[in-house]
Order: C-alpha cells, then structure tokens, then sequence
C-alpha cells in the first residue's frame, strides 16, 4: 500500500520566528527538493520578495476562485517534484478564529488525501501582544497606544490560542509548540523536530522588533499620517533599549484573564508558558504625543550634508516634513490590528530616497 503524502503547514504565529524559518526553508529549497520535501516557490507576482506562501493564505481566506488557482498551482509543483512532503508556511493562517472557519471547509476538501500536521508556535499572551503592537506601528498598521489596542476585540480573539488551535484539529494533527521554551533550544531545531524535516541551524534573526519607545512614536506618527521607518528613527534618536510596554499592572491583568484558558491549552496541546515576569514599571510606557512627533520631524529635517546627493535628499525631508506638518491633526482611521492576511501579511511599503 502506498503511503500517502505529508502537507505540513506552519501557520504562525506572528513574532515566533517565522521569517526566520521562511527564509531559511527558501534558501534551503533546493537540499530539501532532494530529501523529498517540497516547499513551493513563494513569489507571486503580488507578492514580491517574500518567502512565504501569503498568495495562498490571502486567497484561502478572501477569495474561494482565487485559491482554487493558487492551490492548482502548488499542487502542480508538488507533483512535478516528486516529493513525499509539502511544506507550505504563512502566520496569517493563526489570525482570529473567527475567520477561519468557512476557509477550512476549502482547505480540507483539498488536502484530503495528504496527512495533515498543523505547526503553531505560541508565545504567552502578554509577550505576544507587545510583539504584535510593536509590528503593526512599525508597519503602520495601528495607530493605537498598546493600552487601547489590547482592548481590540480582535486582539483578544488573537490571544485565544486553544480556540483557533481546536478549529485546526479539525484539519489534521495539531503540533503546537511553546516558543519561550523552544528558543532556549533553538526555534529552528524545535520547529525541525516537530516537523521531522533536517534544517541547519540559523544564525540570523529577521524582522527585528524595534524598541517599545520607538514604537510608541510609530504610533503617533501613524495618527499623524507620517511615513516613516524604524532605521530612520534609529539613525535619527539613537537605539531604543526599551523591550517591554506593558507595565506590571496591564501584564498581570492579561495573565489572569488567560489563566484558565492556558490550563486549558496545556493539557490539549502540551504548551506551557514559563511563569516569570520582566523587570518594568507599574504603567505602560507613555504614550508618543505631538510633541514628539514635532521633535521628531524636527531632527529628521537637519539630517543632511555637504554634497548634492545628500543636499536633494534634505530637500525632500523638508518637503515631506511640511506635508506632514499640515496633515498632522488629521484624523487617520486605523486598519484592524489583527486582521486576516490582507491586512497582517501584506509587506509595508519601503521607504524612498528620503531615508537617512
């Protein structure tokens, strides 16, 4: 009797390494080709640049016609591989339950026939959001302060891990893995282990988080409507050693509202959440005002030099600081923090010649 295939899909979560482990699976696509495992080609046309499979998730979530197309597509390069194993990986297959639901009817219709295992890794909650927060300000996603955006009923959904983890067991065998423990170790070792596929150990860690402070002027600069960038905030202010926004209180707060529910997640899925605390002050982090958007605006404007290149480049920082200046009391509606890929996956938009 022939064994059936494996499809292994790594669905997240967000700030557990997974660009780490997309990249590293990309660049090793061709060692992985000859052991038999398959992980298909991730540049969509819409797409560029990314290594992981967001065309799929985007239309798995949003459009039936289109993932009918892009899952032809994946099942066409699988075959011609003649691999026994599908990877496929985005982290905005774990977004809010709530959404998954009539995309896992599509999902399961195509996968039957394969093996299925579901990878998740999970960060504890309070760790979680803070990551998340300090994501979508950086990528102008939120233009929230982290004390109202962990009030979004999205992000509380979010955080729900055993809710969306039940949702798909119902598509193949659950391995869930606690991404504290598994970086003492190694998340890549952790991830090859459960998986059962050989990856060489990464070195590189992508999608560094800036500092919490930082993301708290993202956050005001979002309100405001200006472009900006972390390395241009970086080069400008300096580095942000700042790693924590909650405060004790707003910490303590979340743990004890996800205590009989992380009971829950361990004794269904293995996970546990270590029980330390970081070293921080009683309140959240304040949140960035005008003010500092002014002061800012107000460094990035002397940035320049002695030379054309970097005197047209001053120019154009003074320019856009003016349009920001004018525009810095609109009123700019915020997209849904923990929305479905359209929204989580999609790849901000670089910054122009204007960057320091």
């Amino acid at each position: 009797m022939t064994a059936r295939p494996r499809l292994i899909l790594h669905i997240g979560t967000h700030k557990t390494a997974t660009s780490t482990l997309q990249a590293l699976m990309a660049a090793e696509r061709k060692n992985l080709r000859e052991a038999g495992v398959c992980y298909p080609r991730t540049d969509h046309p819409d797409f560029i640049d990314q290594n992981k499979h967001i065309a799929l998730a985007e239309a798995l979530i949003h459009d039936a016609a289109a993932f009918d197309l892009e899952w032809a597509r994946v099942r066409d390069e699988f075959d011609a591989s003649g691999a026994h194993t599908l990877v496929l990986s985005a982290e905005g297959l774990s977004g809010p339950a709530k959404s998954l639901d009539s995309s896992l009817d599509r999902l399961r219709a195509v996968a039957d026939g394969f093996d299925v295992l579901v990878v998740c890794l999970l960060r504890r909650q309070d760790s979680f959001v803070e990551s998340l927060w300090n994501q979508r300000s950086k990528n102008g996603r939120t233009n929230r302060h982290i004390t109202d955006f962990v009030q979004l009923p999205a992000v509380r959904r979010h955080m729900a891990y055993k809710v969306m983890l039940d949702r798909w067991a119902t598509v193949g065998r659950v391995a869930a893995i606690g991404f504290e423990a598994a970086r003492e170790t190694g998340v890549v070792e952790a991830f090859s282990a459960a998986v059962g596929i050989s990856l060489p150990p990464s070195s590189k860690s992508r999608n560094v988080s800036p500092g919490m402070r930082h993301a708290a002027l993202m956050a005001a600069l979002n309100r405001a409507g200006v472009t900006h960038s972390h390395r241009w905030i970086e080069q400008v202010l300096g580095a942000d050693p700042t790693r924590h926004a909650l405060g004790a209180r707003l910490r303590g707060e979340i743990l004890a509202q996800f205590t009989d529910h992380n009971a829950a997640l361990l004794a269904a899925y293995g996970v546990r959440f270590p029980d330390t605390l970081p070293e921080e002050d009683a309140d959240p982090i304040p949140a960035a005002g005008s003010k500092d958007v002014e002061r800012y605006l107000d460094a990035l404007a002397e940035q320049g030099g002695g030379d054309s290149k970097r005197k047209m480049r001053r120019q154009t920082r003074l320019r856009d600081v003016r349009q920001a200046r004018g525009a810095a009391t609109a009123n700019t509606a915020e997209r849904d923090p923990a929305n479905a890929p359209r929204v989580a996956d999609r790849p901000a938009a670089k910054p122009g010649a204007t960057s320091p």
